[in-house]
């Protein structure tokens, strides 16, 4: 199968949706199928690139196209390239801040309308519009109601053949369009570790990637582990890494002032390997997600890849009744409140990516299968003249 990945921004590490792309389109490649990857509007060059860019080890054919070109530009220039590629499905991986920097991509309808011709179109939302799970401030909801707007024209637009997202309230939010789920993998390949991994004698916590504003739930997350190091009489390290955000400083002050200046470490940004060796060294991680949204975390996934037990923002729920689509990581998923006397115990390293793949192939045949079947319905109740 041919499949041309669609995408905003190409350059590694610094877009989680873009990294996902990359190596999806590796793992791909890997199993026999032909990709190739098209970034709409990336930040990170400053002309048309058309080269082979290397993914866990794979070459994946790519352009990526500035984004301070013009829209319409960028759809010419794309174009060309879609049409000699020739694919046999057009896969948009879409996050609305990935095609605009306020989350409003008005273009992109009829710019996909316009690149996908007869190809069939599959979408992957890898987010919504802002809000989907409840907000409390006048502006986003604004936002939110402009984005979810701009997704149904989308949608509408350009009748895609398969449509997938991450987690079930993303799901349940496109109740009429007949979605699949289709779970991520982490954005952090496994990689051989050289050295021991961590031991029971302290608790090494590691926090990857950005932090939020919900500054006083990760204070409860980081005070929830100071109070489980002291009852099982171990020592202590807080290791933080990768982009951090706009909160990072704030999050690392309330980190010592709870843990103490002496240990808690920011390491800033390291390379896949070196990361994926900290996981394997460390003992457990605090996410910046809570249980509806962790499974669209890349960085949360990648600690739950690498056997992590991994803390949650929020309270415990019950467990029984939720929709925890991410069920082989379920003994692994701690929240603030847990018993703060148990020893957490890591599991087996899996690296799910070629799992996702499958899936990925698996539902394009049966979108494919499913749209001939229509077809071929509709010819026979066609009247014979």
């Amino acid at each position: 199968m041919k499949i041309l990945f669609l995408c905003g921004c190409f350059e590694p590490g610094h877009d989680g949706v873009g990294d996902y792309t990359g190596r999806l389109a590796a793992e791909l490649i890997r199993q026999g199928h032909q990709t190739g990857i098209v970034a709409l509007n990336d930040p990170h060059v400053t002309e048309v690139s058309e080269a082979t860019q290397e993914v866990d080890g794979t070459g994946i054919p790519a352009v990526r196209i500035p984004s301070f070109y013009p829209v319409k530009q960028r759809y010419l220039f794309a174009e060309p390239w879609i049409e000699d590629f020739q694919p046999d499905w057009i896969s948009l991986q879409f996050v609305p801040f990935s095609f605009h920097p306020k989350g409003l991509p008005v273009w992109l309808s009829s710019g996909i309308k316009r690149l996908k011709k007869e190809y069939k179109l599959h979408i992957m939302f890898h987010e919504l519009w802002v809000g989907v799970n409840g907000v409390d401030t006048f502006k986003m909801r604004v936002l939110g109601a402009l984005q979810k707007l701009l997704i149904k024209e989308l949608i509408k637009s350009n009748t895609p053949h398969c449509i997938t997202t991450s987690i079930p309230i993303y799901q349940q939010a496109l109740s009429r369009t007949n979605s699949s789920l289709l779970p991520i993998f982490g954005n952090i390949p496994i990689a051989p570790a050289e050295a021991p991994k961590g031991t029971q004698e302290s608790l090494k916590v590691v926090h990857f990637g950005s932090y939020t504003d919900q500054l006083e739930e990760f204070e409860a997350q980081v005070q929830f582990l100071h109070e489980v190091a002291k009852l099982q009489g171990k020592g202590l390290e807080f290791l933080s890494f990768g982009n951090g955000g706009p909160f990072k400083d704030k999050a690392i002050r309330i980190a010592a002032q709870v843990m103490g200046e002496e240990k808690v470490k920011e390491l800033g940004l390291l390379s896949e390997q070196q990361i994926s060796d900290l996981f394997q060294r460390s003992t457990v991680g605090i996410s910046k997600s809570d249980l509806e949204m962790h499974g669209k975390s890349g960085s949360t996934i990648a600690m739950l890849e690498h056997g992590l037990p991994v803390v949650l923002r929020g309270r415990k729920p019950n467990l029984d009744n939720s929709p925890l689509y991410y069920s082989e990581y379920r003994d692994q998923i701690i929240f603030c409140d847990s018993d703060a006397s148990q020893v957490f115990q890591k599991k087996p390293i899996q690296s799910t990516v070629g799992k996702t793949a499958r899936h990925f192939i698996e539902l394009l045949y049966e979108c494919e299968n499913k749209q001939t079947s229509y077809h071929q319905l509709k010819q026979a109740k066609e009247p014979v003249v």
